[in-house]
Protein backbone atom coordinates (compact mmCIF):
# COMPACT_ATOMS: atom_id res chain seq x y z
CA UNK A 1 0.00 0.00 0.00
CA UNK A 2 1.00 3.26 -0.99
CA UNK A 3 1.71 6.32 1.97
CA UNK A 4 -1.84 8.01 0.76
CA UNK A 5 -4.12 4.63 0.64
CA UNK A 6 -2.56 3.84 4.50
CA UNK A 7 -3.35 7.66 5.72
CA UNK A 8 -6.95 7.00 3.98
CA UNK A 9 -7.06 4.17 5.71
CA UNK A 10 -5.51 4.62 9.12
CA UNK A 11 -6.00 8.21 8.99
CA UNK A 12 -5.14 10.84 11.34
CA UNK A 13 -7.55 11.76 14.71
CA UNK A 14 -8.96 14.78 15.41
CA UNK A 15 -8.09 15.60 19.16
CA UNK A 16 -7.95 18.28 21.74
CA UNK A 17 -5.83 18.07 24.83
CA UNK A 18 -7.75 17.61 28.10
CA UNK A 19 -6.96 20.27 30.81
CA UNK A 20 -3.88 19.58 32.65
CA UNK A 21 -4.59 18.02 36.03
CA UNK A 22 -1.30 19.96 36.93
CA UNK A 23 -3.14 23.35 36.70
CA UNK A 24 -4.10 25.40 40.14
CA UNK A 25 -2.08 22.88 41.94
CA UNK A 26 1.41 24.13 44.38
CA UNK A 27 4.66 23.28 42.36
CA UNK A 28 5.55 20.37 44.41
CA UNK A 29 2.36 18.63 43.50
CA UNK A 30 2.64 20.31 39.82
CA UNK A 31 5.90 18.87 39.64
CA UNK A 32 5.11 15.09 40.64
CA UNK A 33 1.98 15.45 38.44
CA UNK A 34 4.29 16.24 35.82
CA UNK A 35 6.28 13.34 36.19
CA UNK A 36 3.41 11.17 36.95
CA UNK A 37 0.34 12.39 34.85
CA UNK A 38 0.43 11.19 31.09
CA UNK A 39 -1.07 14.22 28.79
CA UNK A 40 -4.48 12.86 27.82
CA UNK A 41 -6.58 14.06 24.90
CA UNK A 42 -9.76 13.05 23.65
CA UNK A 43 -11.36 12.80 20.25
CA UNK A 44 -13.21 15.61 18.87
CA UNK A 45 -15.50 13.15 16.24
CA UNK A 46 -15.65 9.45 15.57
CA UNK A 47 -12.46 7.63 14.48
CA UNK A 48 -13.19 5.34 11.49
CA UNK A 49 -10.31 3.05 10.83
CA UNK A 50 -9.56 0.39 7.82
CA UNK A 51 -7.07 -2.22 8.94
CA UNK A 52 -4.99 -3.64 5.89
CA UNK A 53 -6.07 -6.84 7.55
CA UNK A 54 -9.67 -6.18 7.05
CA UNK A 55 -10.51 -5.07 10.28
CA UNK A 56 -12.67 -1.96 10.20
CA UNK A 57 -13.49 -0.38 13.37
CA UNK A 58 -13.85 3.39 14.84
CA UNK A 59 -13.62 4.91 18.71
CA UNK A 60 -16.35 7.17 19.28
CA UNK A 61 -16.14 10.47 19.99
CA UNK A 62 -14.90 11.82 23.48
CA UNK A 63 -13.07 8.74 23.92
CA UNK A 64 -9.99 9.88 25.95
CA UNK A 65 -6.55 8.59 25.67
CA UNK A 66 -3.24 9.12 26.62
CA UNK A 67 -1.13 7.86 23.51
CA UNK A 68 2.04 5.38 23.71
CA UNK A 69 2.77 5.67 27.54
CA UNK A 70 6.36 6.27 27.35
CA UNK A 71 7.96 6.45 31.01
CA UNK A 72 9.54 9.86 31.38
CA UNK A 73 12.69 9.10 31.56
CA UNK A 74 12.42 7.29 28.19
CA UNK A 75 10.35 10.26 26.24
CA UNK A 76 13.85 11.35 24.79
CA UNK A 77 13.39 8.14 22.46
CA UNK A 78 10.58 8.30 21.57
CA UNK A 79 7.40 10.67 22.05
CA UNK A 80 3.57 9.65 22.79
CA UNK A 81 2.17 11.70 20.18
CA UNK A 82 4.79 11.01 17.32
CA UNK A 83 4.59 8.55 15.02
CA UNK A 84 3.40 5.94 17.48
CA UNK A 85 -0.12 7.98 17.88
CA UNK A 86 -2.33 5.99 15.79
CA UNK A 87 -1.52 2.55 17.31
CA UNK A 88 -1.74 4.05 20.40
CA UNK A 89 -4.79 5.30 20.52
CA UNK A 90 -6.28 1.71 18.64
CA UNK A 91 -4.52 -0.05 21.92
CA UNK A 92 -5.92 2.33 24.01
CA UNK A 93 -9.23 1.47 22.83
CA UNK A 94 -8.84 -2.19 22.66
CA UNK A 95 -7.48 -1.99 26.62
CA UNK A 96 -10.19 0.63 27.76
CA UNK A 97 -13.30 -1.63 26.03
CA UNK A 98 -11.91 -5.22 25.88
CA UNK A 99 -13.39 -5.39 22.29
CA UNK A 100 -13.59 -3.64 19.12
CA UNK A 101 -16.28 -1.06 17.61
CA UNK A 102 -17.43 -1.45 14.05
CA UNK A 103 -18.44 1.19 12.06
CA UNK A 104 -21.39 0.56 12.55
CA UNK A 105 -21.56 0.58 16.47
CA UNK A 106 -21.64 -3.22 16.88
CA UNK A 107 -19.26 -4.95 19.02
CA UNK A 108 -16.88 -7.38 17.91
CA UNK A 109 -13.28 -8.79 18.59
CA UNK A 110 -14.90 -9.53 22.34
CA UNK A 111 -12.90 -11.68 24.64
CA UNK A 112 -9.39 -11.38 22.71
CA UNK A 113 -6.70 -10.52 24.95
CA UNK A 114 -3.98 -8.44 25.76
CA UNK A 115 -1.43 -9.86 23.58
CA UNK A 116 -4.20 -9.78 20.53
CA UNK A 117 -4.00 -5.96 20.99
CA UNK A 118 -0.28 -5.83 21.22
CA UNK A 119 0.42 -7.33 18.33
CA UNK A 120 -1.93 -5.04 16.66
CA UNK A 121 -0.45 -2.21 18.12
CA UNK A 122 2.66 -3.49 16.56
CA UNK A 123 1.54 -3.74 13.51
CA UNK A 124 -0.07 -0.60 13.16
CA UNK A 125 2.92 1.30 13.48
CA UNK A 126 4.54 -1.13 10.77
CA UNK A 127 1.86 -0.09 8.39
CA UNK A 128 1.49 3.90 9.63
CA UNK A 129 5.47 4.57 9.76
CA UNK A 130 7.55 1.52 8.21
CA UNK A 131 9.48 1.52 10.90
CA UNK A 132 9.86 -1.88 12.01
CA UNK A 133 12.80 -1.32 14.68
CA UNK A 134 10.37 1.04 16.25
CA UNK A 135 7.53 -1.40 16.02
CA UNK A 136 9.20 -3.79 18.52
CA UNK A 137 10.82 -2.24 20.78
CA UNK A 138 7.29 -0.38 21.71
CA UNK A 139 5.84 -4.19 21.20
CA UNK A 140 8.56 -5.02 23.81
CA UNK A 141 7.20 -2.34 26.15
CA UNK A 142 3.43 -2.97 25.97
CA UNK A 143 4.02 -6.71 26.36
CA UNK A 144 6.59 -6.59 29.13
CA UNK A 145 4.52 -3.65 31.12
CA UNK A 146 1.01 -3.13 29.35
CA UNK A 147 -0.15 -6.06 31.39
CA UNK A 148 -1.00 -3.43 34.34
CA UNK A 149 -3.19 -1.22 32.25
CA UNK A 150 -4.81 -4.21 31.06
CA UNK A 151 -5.92 -5.71 34.40
CA UNK A 152 -6.40 -2.44 35.78
CA UNK A 153 -9.31 -2.37 32.92
CA UNK A 154 -10.79 -5.94 33.35
CA UNK A 155 -11.15 -5.23 37.16
CA UNK A 156 -13.62 -2.03 36.33
CA UNK A 157 -15.83 -4.86 34.09
CA UNK A 158 -16.99 -6.01 36.73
Amino acid sequence: MTPEEILERIPMPVIEQVPSPTLGKPWYIQLWLYFTEPTRYKLKEDWFYHLPNGIKGMLPKGFVFDGASIPWFLRWLATSFGPLLRAALFHDGGFKFGYLIGWDGHKFAIGRNQKFYDDLFRQIIVWTTGIKPLSWWAWSGVRALGFRAWNKHRRGER
